[in-house]
């Protein structure tokens, strides 16, 4: 493993020796990167193991805040939050006593991340930058470097390189400043032997105070989102940099992550491109990364079911309608009463019943009304509905009370199953299609949240090819299913 040789999204298996911080102690061990896992095997142990009971033994540390590493072809590498996940204690005999020290003859750690190119002298170590290589981001801003002659084909070709200027955007309240930035690598000298010229346009975060590796992560991980929604599908970075103050050289990151799909985006392919909301833009970015938990929450909803959708069509719907009860805590009215009237109430119902019925029926009222100030989704739909303008809502509905009935119904017969034969939910290709409108309309909450006027979506949406295809096709589908024939009358 050589410094930057891979990407995020590729898997490897790489050798080296491991120790922890100020210490002397180095064991051999295997670093694995693959789908959803980041893990350490060690030909040893990092501690001794306090022996329990016979072939028994547990090590004295079962995690770490880091651990440093050297690979074959000497890279430094950083290993943050491992912990031990599986051990083979160094016990061959009955004679060893409970209490007793024993070494460890093998061990696996799962690894929070690791960092490629230096050793961090602790996990609060901070970074002043951020670069991000995220696919098909220059096709997205538009940009187009390279100007092409071919007036006398074959025989002459001129190509003409300009480097784009690159985009600024400071966020104050974020102490932060977030740039897509331009690279060219020239052709190979001498000049005319390899006329081959690469251009690469990154996300570039700079912070205006230096922050600790997971929260430059999560400043980053709010900028992808951000993008992913505006992309219209599945988004992950290929390769992710952090750079130390003082230092020029970027350092690798690699974490745990679920193996997504790589999709290329062409320009058609964008749900909103960069010159439609350019004039937002600060606006929108600004209001994204400075949005409340419960938006990010939604959001991430959102991305995480595009980027790894369950085989299960059903499972693909419960994420979607949970992401929108967690959004609709944004929404003005989320209770039928204010908080501090219904608490009134709250007490006064307990106090009336409270010598007239059991302690347990009572704790049971009591639970109950935790949640009785609180709306209905069919409620919670419809207030978000009534935001937005009717050209907005019918770029994902036709009828809004049938498509808030498909939604409602569904959603309950999938939570409680308790659907009676006849009730009407959204089945087969009704339940396709209403998650197809159902991501498309958090979408368009997520990106007026933002500062996206509806007018932009509205035209962006209702031209875009693959969008328009699918409206004609679900628009003459059911909005509130069909009727429901339990397994018992199949």
């Amino acid at each position: 493993m050589t410094k930057k040789s891979y990407l995020q999204t590729e898997h490897f298996t790489t050798k080296g020796h491991w120790w922890l911080p100020n210490t002397n102690k180095k064991v051999a061990g295997e670093l694995s990167y693959t789908e959803g896992d980041l893990t350490l095997s060690l030909y040893g142990g990092l501690s001794e193991a306090t022996v329990e009971s016979p072939f028994s033994a547990k090590p004295d540390e079962l995690e770490y805040s880091l651990i440093h590493g050297e690979l074959e072809d000497n890279t430094a590498i950083t290993v943050l939050k491992p912990f031990y996940t599986k051990w083979k204690p160094d016990i061959t005999t009955l004679a060893v006593r409970p209490g007793s020290k024993v070494e460890l003859r093998s061990s696996q750690l799962g690894c929070g991340a690791i960092v490629e190119g230096a050793h961090l002298c602790s996990s609060d170590e901070t970074f002043s930058k951020c670069r991000v290589e995220i696919p098909c981001l220059d096709i997205w801003l538009g940009v187009s470097p390279f100007n092409i002659d071919m007036k006398d084909l074959p025989r002459s070709i001129s190509l003409d390189y300009s480097i784009p200027e690159d985009e600024q955007y400071k966020i104050e309240s974020s102490d932060c400043r977030v740039s897509f930035t331009h690279a060219v690598t020239p052709p190979g000298l001498p000049l005319g032997s390899s006329p081959v010229i690469s251009h690469h346009t990154y996300l570039e975060i700079d912070l205006l105070q230096p922050q600790t590796f997971y929260q430059i992560l999560s400043r980053s991980s709010d900028v992808v989102d951000l993008l992913s929604v505006v992309y219209g599908g599945p988004l992950m970075p290929s390769r992710t940099m952090l750079y130390r103050p003082s230092y020029d050289e970027p350092l690798s990151v690699f974490y745990p992550r679920h193996e997504v799909e790589s999709k290329s985006y062409d320009t058609h392919d964008f749900l909103i491109r960069y010159i439609e909301i350019k004039d937002s833009f600060p606006t929108v970015l600004r209001n994204w990364m400075n949005s409340t938990d419960n938006i990010k929450r939604a959001s991430r909803m959102l991305i995480s079911s595009e980027r790894r959708p369950s085989n299960f069509i059903e499972f693909r719907f419960l994420p979607l309608v949970q992401a929108v009860e967690v959004l609709s805590n944004e929404a003005a009215h989320v209770t039928v009463i204010e908080e501090e009237e219904f608490k009134i109430i709250r007490e006064n119902m307990l106090e009336s019943v409270k010598n007239e019925i059991s302690k347990e029926l009572t704790n049971s009222i009591k639970n109950s009304l935790q949640w009785a100030n609180g709306r209905s989704l069919r409620d919670k739909l419809r207030s978000f509905l009534g935001e937005l303008q009717d050209d907005t809502w019918q770029l994902f509905a036709v009828d809004k009370e049938m498509f808030l009935a498909g939604v409602v119904k569904t959603r309950n017969h999938y939570t409680h199953y308790s659907t009676k034969a006849r009730g009407r939910i959204l089945q087969g290709r009704e339940l396709h299609w209403g998650i197809q409108k159902l991501a498309l309309m958090i979408r368009i909450l997520l990106l007026v949240r933002a500062g996206v006027p509806e007018k932009v979506l509205q035209s962006a949406i209702r031209e875009h090819f693959r969008l328009k295809q699918e409206r004609s096709v679900w628009a003459g589908i059911s909005e509130d299913g069909s009727e429901y024939v339990g397994y018992e009358q199949q």
